[in-house]
């Protein structure tokens, strides 16, 4: 599971994490 951890790194690779699952849902939704 992906924890945002309230440093910018940590955050940033959270938000990163959530695109690809965005990304990934709208590919499944398409198909």
């Amino acid at each position: 599971k992906n924890i945002p951890c309230g440093t910018s790194g940590g955050t940033m690779i959270y938000f990163d994490k959530v695109e690809v699952v965005n990304i990934l849902n709208l590919d499944a939704g398409i198909d």
